[in-house]
């Protein structure tokens, strides 16, 4: 529970004694908090910041006071995995009920349970004790990150962990299975290896503490499976053919994604390396191949951001993914209007944007409100004007000087998408206008599809309705039943609504499909979206640059997306 304002100063003054480690003032006022597990401005629990900052007195207090062991900030943290710096908050902690098994569901690798959270983390040497501990207190020694990444693994990436050979070995002592590989089939061994090899690669000293570590894990009988995959990305980024084709010979895998994300034949792409891009598609490297996800860049990528037009059609004619993304998008995103041939290539080839090629939900995870209709920019605009009786369409407003009113809105229509998106600019409280009946007039009007979309992040509901020439097909609300009417549902009481309204609620009707809410799992609404061949992109309300009183809507964004933006105002 967030703080009230009159006790914000107090959870504040709490806030500041702890990380200044004035347990006489905390003994004192915390009797005067009412909510001690009130989360601070910060994003923290009085427990949560004593944990992460040592402050064994105070974490007890706390916890004698009644401070929720096993409650998650915000941002997921938890008392357990704050402290694990601290063997002795720990097994207060854990002597309180702290839970072994309780997670961050989202985040970095490093997330998982606090037994995979401390090795992967350097607390000046307390992660051995912490490990113990947490062992002998019954934690599960095989738990995985979220990437599937084991204990063992994430101690030998972690970085800045100088401490990692007492972790590795004691990790070892405590029985984990040192050959279990995450999903990208790596072992610790083979992180430990090619971690030592890029080093060189990269022409920095051999590392004492990284040797240790390999000569551990030999030493206790880690398996050597898969460390020719290793070895000959080091080997090709390094150009030794003759090594490639031996470690080819006992089963190497060309195409498998190194421990730095990308395929091997991405680093001579990126080195302009033609002789050696030449002898691996010649020996079976597919450009194509998949990195680790689309955090990593892909062989053609790397040759767009170099201008690189003769490997640019060297991979392209060796068949490489014209549409596999990378963290900006595809190998068209990356292209820059100061090098046309490579741009001019691409296009004549087939490329096109992540954008003309996106569908479903962007993202849920912010406020947004939208009206989707399967028409031409020209004609919804033309309608909407219409429907506010006295309103005046601005075309081409992208990156314009507009003056918004009492109700605008920004209508705007994707390059290679059918639908046309109306976003409210400014709405008139009151006027009726924008949600659910709009969706239904333009609809009608231009005897088409039409929907309304509303996610609210903030109070936790979102849902759709989709009309087809005034007939309503379909619509879907999650979340309280206090929100309901913003999709106009009828009042209930509905099954699983109790007396105070809270209850997290699904609610799905159709005139063109039997589904029944206990079948509406998270991905419903962007599977919907995709089912409909629309999209809804990852913009708030307004993606704007402000001067002064006017806006200019877009202007952040490549014109070149847009079939048109209008600006649609009474």
């Amino acid at each position: 529970m967030v703080a009230t304002m009159n006790q914000s100063k107090l959870l504040d003054r709490l806030e500041d004694a702890i990380l200044w480690g004035r347990a006489d003032v905390v003994l004192r006022e915390l009797d005067h908090i009412r909510d001690v597990d009130a989360i601070s401005e910060t994003g923290a629990s009085l427990l949560v910041t004593a944990c992460l900052h040592g402050k064994v007195e105070i974490v007890r207090a706390l916890l004698k006071r009644g401070a929720n062991v096993n409650m998650s900030c915000p941002d997921g943290d938890f008392p357990l995995r704050a402290a694990v710096g601290s063997p002795e908050i720990v097994a207060a902690l854990i002597e309180a009920g702290a839970d072994l098994e309780k997670c961050i569901v989202e985040g970095d690798a490093r997330d998982g349970t606090v037994f995979v959270f401390a090795a992967a983390v350097d607390h000046s040497g307390s992660s051995v004790e912490t490990l113990k501990l947490l062992v002998e207190k019954g934690a599960n020694i095989d738990a995985r990150a979220i990437n599937d990444s084991a204990a063992l693994s994430l101690a030998v990436c972690a970085s800045g962990n100088w401490c990692r050979p007492p972790v590795i070995e004691t990790l070892l002592e405590l029985g984990v299975d040192m050959n279990c590989r995450d999903r990208w089939g790596y072992t610790a061994l083979m992180y430990a290896i090619a971690e030592h090899d890029f080093d060189l690669l990269e022409g920095e000293l051999e590392r004492a503490d990284i040797l240790q570590v390999i000569e551990l894990l030999r030493g206790a009988g880690a398996s050597e499976i898969g460390v020719e995959n290793v070895t000959l990305a080091y080997a090709i980024a390094n150009g030794d053919k003759a090594k490639i084709c031996d470690l080819l010979a006992v089963g190497a895998d060309i195409n498998m994604a190194s421990s730095l994300g990308e395929t091997p034949i991405t680093w001579p792409v990126r080195l302009q390396n033609y002789e050696m891009v030449d002898f691996l598609l010649g020996i079976g490297a597919d450009p194509s191949a998949p990195a680790r996800s689309t955090d990593f860049e892909t062989p053609l990528i790397a040759a767009v951001k170099n201008d690189d037009l003769k490997m640019v059609r060297k991979l392209v004619e060796a068949g490489a993914n014209l549409h596999t993304e990378g963290p900006f998008g595809t190998a068209l995103d990356y292209a820059r209007p100061g090098a046309p041939e490579v741009l001019q290539y691409l296009k004549g080839a087939g490329a096109k944007t992540a954008m003309l090629l996106a569908r479903g939900l962007a993202t849920e995870d912010r406020n947004q409100s939208a009206i989707l209709v399967y028409s031409g920019i020209a004609e919804v605009s033309n309608e909407l004007a219409g429907l506010l009786e006295r309103g005046q369409v601005k075309v081409n407003a992208h990156g314009k000087s507009v003056k918004p009113h009492d109700e605008c809105y920004v209508v705007y229509q994707l390059d290679g998408h059918s639908w046309t998106l109306v976003h409210p600019a400014r709405a008139k409280r009151g006027s009726g206008h924008f949600g659910p009946k709009m969706a239904r007039v333009l609809s009608k009007a231009l005897s088409t599809r039409a929907i309304y979309y509303e996610n609210d992040d903030t109070a936790g509901y979102s849902g759709y309705e989709l009309y087809d020439s005034d007939r309503e097909v379909e619509r879907l609300y999650q979340g309280a039943a206090e929100h309901l009417p913003v999709f106009r549902w009828e009042p209930g009481p509905y099954p699983g609504e109790d007396d105070e309204n809270d209850e997290e609620l699904t609610l799905f009707e159709s005139k063109r499909r039997q589904v029944q809410p206990t079948e509406i799992g998270p991905d419903f609404i962007h599977e919907f979206f995709v089912a409909e061949d629309a999209y809804v992109p990852p913009w708030s309300e307004r993606e704007l640059e402000i001067t002064g009183k006017s806006k200019r809507y877009f202007s952040k964004l490549d014109r070149d997306l847009f079939v048109r933006v209008d600006f649609v105002t009474l």
